[in-house]
């Protein structure tokens, strides 16, 4: 059994999943025949298999077929084959078919009590007896995902329910993709943890100032155990001694004694610590503490503590458990009772107003940092959660460094790998302690990257790419609880685990275009920089956030609309660039997105349902009638483009109720052709007033404010 690999045959089965088969359909359009006899992982068996089942995702039509619990994934194996119309983005796993068995949330099941033919769930927290038959389990995943899988026909629905139960709670690292030998490339260890990473980023960011601060040798220079939840590496100011260190790590929480992390081109810096113990040596702590701050500053200018909230956890977990209640939807009856109200439903979940609280102290940290010359120190009760966000938003809004994709994976490898996010506790624990502070960083860059477009080199796929591989088991250093003294490999770059059709979209259509008029202009006016900006700023209100739809309401096909959204915005970008090359001399564009014929809103995670069941909430119209639009138009806010000859297509607007939209006429984009007199860049969404929720309902709506990236370039 040592050596045991997998019950079909290696080789074949892995070159049939790296090489799909194809079939054509009558318009040509090849579809993927989905493969079920993908590899194992080494080390990874099979434990359970309960045949005639019908198994399916949620709006998805049930299949019968075979389910294969393993000790890393479930599979389920139709007895028809299926067809793939989206294109493949994991390579280690079959989406349409299968999921990692860590990436479950939740298990409810539907057990065999009475001659009742209603299905009543509940959740499943331990194991079930023997003497119970489950008829029905439903999994609820950590992207919102919903599995449906009906046993009745099976005898192995009890023994299923305690399979899945087990390794949800237990997930273990051994049988995951990167150990297998699927994946042979080099592995490169997370980049922070020598010394020659953060003297390299020292002298990149310190060019006033750079002898202030030393990089300190954790393991040789004060106690181990003291500095296990840091790499072994940190930088200090210089005029910390070997003594000062040791009592602050000594006096801290864990350790986390303030260390720097960046620091701006004036020369003011960032540092995170953990809170000190209270006691009568902690304001002399506190004092030093200030002092060798200021001693590193070019002109002693003493740093500004920012403390960050204690209860941070709680109220993430909080705000995450009502924001699965709300988006893990699995049928069109619960879309229908979910979508009245909507903005007001998004409203209680609480989660806007912690992507805003996190903007805010971003915004704050900022203030002292770029207008005010003045050093910053992030201080959490631990200084693992909330510090590693706002620190992390402060480095991406005043460097341009990290807007790009390079310098996106050193803060991570920098600010969340290295400095010991502990993401087996807040990702992989159980249901009632999950606190995926990982996803609201991600949340809050997905909002900087909507509302200053052309500054990212990389899209929120990007960042959808970076959380599913979190939650997927794909890289051991997502699996730590504290950072380990033997470094984990890097999980970047992404390409290891997607395929290149996904990564494709990785690229920021708006910033690659921005870039390329920026060169015109000056090749044409010898002009500077006038489209890329050296400082962002962070939204400080609730009315410019709003839910990111492309990660929790991506598995859901009637929020899904056919030719709009950042896809299709993307696509006629990717269009008008390319006439304007060709008209232009001394510019070249490559097509960077493929044109599939169905292209959605929210490609290439679903289809738009084809059922087209719309439901409806109702409004209450200017001239007092009632009317009803669908809460799925949502999605086409962004990116509704009217075909040529679709002249009496409309386009949903808000009005102003809060759970309302009017249809209003929508104003055509200029034809892609004949553009060598002008052309003009779409103006990206700042800010979609669709998605602020108002205390009342009579207060009229403030003009949208316009990002400082919005300018329209003509030619």
């Amino acid at each position: 059994m040592s050596q045991f690999v997998s019950f079909v045959d290696y080789e074949s089965g892995f070159q049939s999943a790296s090489q799909p088969n194809s079939q054509s359909t009558a318009n040509g359009k090849k579809l993927s025949i989905l493969q079920y006899n993908t590899p194992f992982f080494k080390g990874e068996i099979e434990c359970l298999s309960c045949s005639d089942c019908y198994f399916a995702f949620q709006f998805a039509t049930p299949l019968c077929g075979r389910v294969v619990c393993t000790n890393a994934r479930l599979r389920f194996i139709s007895n028809v084959p299926q067809t793939r119309r989206l294109p493949r983005r994991s390579r280690f796993y079959e989406e349409s078919c299968e999921f990692p068995l860590c990436s479950i949330h939740s298990i409810h099941v539907a057990l065999v009590k009475d001659a009742s033919r209603n299905v009543h769930y509940s959740q499943l927290t331990e194991n079930i007896s023997s003497l119970d038959v489950v008829s029905h389990i439903k999994i609820i995943l950590k992207d919102f995902r919903v599995i449906s899988i009906d046993l009745r026909r099976s005898q192995n629905g009890t023994a299923l329910a305690n399979q899945l139960l087990f390794f949800a709670k237990h997930p273990q690292v051994g049988p995951f993709p990167l150990t297998s030998t699927a994946n042979q490339q080099p592995k490169e260890i997370v980049k922070f943890f020598t010394k020659t990473a953060w003297m390299t980023e020292l002298h990149r960011c310190c060019s006033v100032g750079e002898g202030n601060w030393r990089i300190v040798d954790l393991h040789k220079e004060i106690i181990e155990d003291l500095s296990e939840n840091y790499p072994p590496f940190v930088v200090a100011p210089s005029s910390f001694s070997m003594t000062d260190i040791d009592r602050l790590a000594r006096n801290a929480k864990l350790g986390r004694f303030p260390i720097w992390v960046w620091s701006y081109s004036s020369g003011s810096a960032l540092m995170i610590s953990s809170k000190l113990e209270e006691h009568v040596g902690t304001p002399m702590l506190m004092s030093r503490i200030f002092d060798g701050v200021a001693q590193s500053h070019s002109k002693d200018e003493r740093p500004e503590m920012i403390h960050l909230d204690d209860d941070f956890q709680a109220q993430v977990t909080k705000g995450y458990e009502a924001l699965k209640r709300l988006c893990a939807i699995d049928s069109h009856s619960q879309y229908a009772v979910r979508e009245r109200h909507w903005l007001s439903r998004v409203w209680k979940t609480g989660w806007t107003q912690l992507v805003t609280n996190c903007m805010q102290k971003t915004a704050e940290a900022l203030n002292f940092i770029v207008d005010r010359n003045r050093s910053v120190i992030l201080t959490e009760n631990e200084s693992r959660d909330a510090a590693l966000v706002i620190g992390s938003l402060v480095q991406i809004c005043a460097d341009a460094h990290y807007r790009t994709v390079n310098g996106l994976y050193e803060l991570i490898d920098k600010m969340w790998l290295s400095l010991g996010h502990p993401f087996g506790i807040r990702l992989y624990g159980n249901d009632a302690t999950i606190c995926p502070t990982w996803l609201l960083f991600l949340d809050c860059l997905a909002q900087l990257i909507r509302i200053y477009p052309t500054q990212f080199a990389y899209s929120s796929h990007l960042l959808l790419g970076l959380f599913d591989a979190s939650i997927s088991g794909a890289s051991r250093c997502f699996f730590s609880a504290f950072s380990p003294s033997v470094p984990f490999d890097s999980p970047f770059p992404l390409d290891q685990f997607f395929y290149a059709e996904f990564t494709m979209l990785f690229t920021n259509m708006y910033h690659q275009a921005a870039k390329t008029v920026q060169n015109m202009a000056m090749i044409r006016r010898g002009s500077s920089s006038f489209l890329m900006q050296e400082v962002i700023r962070t939204p400080i209100c609730t009315m410019d956030i709003e839910l990111w739809e492309e990660c929790y309401m991506r598995w859901t096909p009637p929020a899904s609309v056919n030719n709009a959204g950042l896809p299709r915005e993307s696509s006629v970008l990717d269009s008008l660039m390319c006439n304007i090359a060709e008209s232009r001399r001394g510019i070249t564009w490559q097509t960077q997105l493929p044109a599939p014929e169905r292209l959605s809103s929210l490609f290439p995670y679903c289809e738009p349902d084809g059922l087209q069941r719309i439901m409806y909430s109702k409004i209450e119209d200017e001239d007092g009638s009632d009317d009803t639009v669908s809460v799925a138009s949502m999605a086409s806010k962004r990116g509704s483009f009217p075909n040529d000859n679709d002249s009496n297509r409309v386009r949903l607007s808000p009005s102003d109720s809060s759970a309302s939209f009017r249809a209003q006429r929508a104003v055509p984009l200029p034809p892609l052709t004949n553009m060598s007199t002008s052309a003009s860049l779409p103006t990206p969404n700042h800010i979609n007033p669709s998605s602020r929720p108002r205390a009342h309902r009579q207060a009229p709506l403030p003009p949208p404010r316009r990002s400082p990236d919005s300018t329209i370039i003509r030619f």
